[in-house]
Formats: C-alpha cells, structure tokens, sequence
C-alpha cells in the first residue's frame, strides 16, 4: 500500500471513532454517542467519553486556535492603544496584520457552533436539560466575569487617586447589573469592558440552540423541518449582518447568528450528518451575498473570516488531525487560560500602556514602544494565568459537578 492511501486510511480511522454510522442525518436530529468537547472563551477544554471510563484526550486543535484567536484580539486592542504613537514608523504591513486581530471573535464564534452542537448532541430533549445547561454554563462563566469588573472598578478608582485629571467615570450599579446578567445590549447600557458584548452573544447562542432543539423535538416531523428552518434563518441572518435586512431586536445575536451556524455545519460534516457538498453549498450562498451585497468592508471581512474558519475546522476533522494540530505547548497554554486573556487584558494590558505613554511621552520609538506593547501582553498573559488558576478552573471544575441529563438514560443512572 502506498504511503499517501495509508496516511488517507489512518485518518478515516480516527475520526470515525467519533461519528455515528449511515448516511447523513438532519443537522442536529436525534442525539448520538459522542464525546463531549468545549474550545470557545470560557468552554470545558476537557472531553468525556460517555460511559464510564473516563477518556483524557482533547481535541487539541480546538484548544490551539482558541487560543490563536483570543491572542489576536489581544494584539489588536493593545495595538490599538499605541497606534497613534507609532504610525509615523511603524511598516503598514505589521499594521495591517494587528488590526486584522479583530477578527478572533468572528473564529470565537464559529468555534462556539462546533462546539456546543458537539456537547449537546447527545443530551435529553428537555426542559430540565436546559436549566442545567444554562446553570452548568452560568457556573463556568460568570465567576472570571463578575472578578473583571471587580478588577476594573478597582483600578479605575485606584487611576483617579493617581491621575485627578483621567475623568474616567466608574460604572454605575445599574451598568454593573446589566453587564452581570449579559442584558446590556438589549437595555442600551454600555460593556463596561468593550469585549463583554461577545459574551451577550454567546449566552443567547446557547440558550436559543438548547431552547430550539427542546422545542422541535415536540414537533411532529421536525426531522424534515429542521434542514429547512436553519437554512432560512442562516439566510436571514446572514442578510441583516450584511445589509440587506434592519436587526429586529437591539442587542439580538440574530446578525451573528450564521457565524455559529457555519461552526454547526462544520460539525455535522465531521459527523456525517451533513455531506461535504452540503457544507460546499453553504459556503457558496455566503460567498454569492458578500459579491452580491457589497458590505462595508469590515462586515464583508468578517464573513469572510467566519468561512475560512469553518472550512479549516472541517478540513482538520475530516483528516484525523484535531487531537495533533496546534498541540504545541505555547498555543496550548494559550488556549487554556483564552477565557480570562480574553476578559482581562484591556484593564490591565491596555492600562500599562496607557501609563507607559503617560510617563515616556504620547510618541513612542521603535525600542520604547516594542517595551510598551510586549510589556502589555505579558501583563495580560500573566494576570490572566492567576485568574484561570485561582478562579476559572474552580469554576470549571465546580460546573463539571452538574450531570447533563443524556438521552434514553434514567435520572437514576
């Protein structure tokens, strides 16, 4: 046997071990044997096998790029506070690149879709199910959450007493509410981090897909419905983030809601309950709107983001590689602590930068701003290790306490 069709035989192996077997089945329909994964911000890095015997193996490529993406918006953000320093030497192409890391949301996002129809797939179709998902997903993200804005109150007050002249105003309790309960988008209430509306986002994501899969397993032949019904809202959605559509709903994850579904789909591929020419189509409708739209330019990039994102995910499920690819030790780390990074680097990354100019002056050399921008990341990586330590992996192991209902299994089992 050649190399290249051993190599191809391997990688069927291995990622069969995951999928259920006959033709492709409707996106998510009936729950099926499955490991359960998480690679978001704030997802379980863990995975089960779900009987009893307890498998350690991660799907490290989820791990890796969540790491890769929340990096990128740390760069982006941190650039961007020294932007105006450097402009004047800084090579256009390094520019480029640091802007463009505005885009790990987009891959944040479409990682989200793969990873919770991955860990829900096999769960009972229940109200009951719901309510411990949302309360399991409550315990694991909150906790880093509501200590970012104790963080940020804090260093807040501590810059007036420093620097009178800041004007910066601490958040009100009513922004403090709304930000804690991931509401202030609909309210008009202002993040007090400007990342925290992703979070609104993500907390909608899950209760709408958990809330939907629940309400269509009570539908007569939903089966046959659900094909349908996610291709017209991913339309739709689609449509409002690029222009065509208003958003119905201020704050509604409606306008992102295609960039989850390009994750499901991802997903369903890899699980075969969705063909390759299938998940083609859908790449193709999206490439079709951007030509035929002509989005500004952020939006169309983004879209574009969220498709490469998904077709890569596939591309590694399908070859046998997401237990290889990105397992380097860095990215790894990376990824583990990719919540926290992603929640506290603007109160203390951004800040050191901001003190930094204050005391080197609004301009910066290529030495000093190097000094700066590095000094920045390595304070955000290093706090947002203690928080993962301290706090997210307690929360993390405290929500894992929370069984999962499964599908076909008693409560007493």
């Amino acid at each position: 046997m050649s190399p290249i069709r051993d190599s191809k035989r391997v990688a069927r192996e291995k990622t069969d071990q995951y999928r259920p077997k006959g033709r492709p089945q409707a996106i998510i329909d009936r729950p099926v044997a499955r490991r359960q994964i998480t690679a978001q911000p704030g997802g379980d890095r863990t995975f089960s096998a779900i009987s009893n015997v307890r498998d350690q193996r991660r799907f490290l490529f989820l791990d890796g790029l969540r790491g890769i993406a929340a990096m990128m918006v740390v760069v982006f953000h941190l650039y961007g506070n020294l932007q105006p320093a450097v402009s004047t030497w800084l090579p256009s192409l390094l520019s480029t690149l640091a802007l463009n890391g505005q885009f790990g949301v987009d891959i944040f996002f479409v990682l989200s879709g793969f990873v919770i129809a991955h860990s829900v797939s096999n769960g009972e179709r229940s109200w009951r199910y719901l309510g411990r998902f949302g309360l399991r997903r409550s315990i694991r993200l909150d906790p880093p959450l509501w200590m970012t804005i104790f963080v940020e109150v804090v260093l807040i007050r501590i810059g007036l007493r420093l620097f009178p002249d800041l004007g910066t105003h601490l958040p009100s309790w009513s922004q403090i509410a709304a930000n804690v309960t991931y509401t202030q988008g609909f309210l008009g209430i202002p993040d007090i981090e400007p990342v925290f509306w992703s979070l609104t986002y993500e907390v909608q994501f899950y209760i709408v897909l958990v809330g939907a899969l629940v309400l269509l397993h009570r539908v007569p032949r939903s089966r046959s419905l659900t094909p349908g019904l996610f291709i017209a809202v991913f339309c739709y959605s689609l449509g409002i983030w690029l222009g065509a559509f208003p958003s119905p709903v201020r704050g509604l994850f409606i306008d992102r809601w295609f960039q989850f579904a390009l994750g499901i789909a991802a997903w369903a591929v890899f699980m075969r309950h969705i063909s390759k020419a299938q998940f083609a189509w859908l790449c193709v409708i999206t490439a079709c709107a951007i030509v035929a739209l002509s989005p500004i330019p952020y939006r169309a990039r983004s879209t574009e983001v969220a498709v490469l994102a998904a077709v890569v995910m596939t591309f590694v499920s399908l070859t046998g590689r997401l237990e290889t690819t990105l397992s380097g030790p860095v990215i790894q780390f990376l990824g583990r602590i990719s919540y926290s990074l992603y929640l506290i680097h603007l109160s203390v990354g951004w800040r050191f930068i901001s003190v930094f100019q204050r005391q080197f002056g609004p301009e910066l050399g290529p030495a000093m701003a190097s000094a700066a921008f590095l000094g920045g990341v390595m304070l955000s990586v290093i706090t947002a290790w203690l928080l993962y330590a301290t706090l997210e992996a307690p929360s993390m192991r405290l929500a894992r306490c929370i069984r999962l209902p499964r599908a076909g299994v008693s409560p007493g089992q």
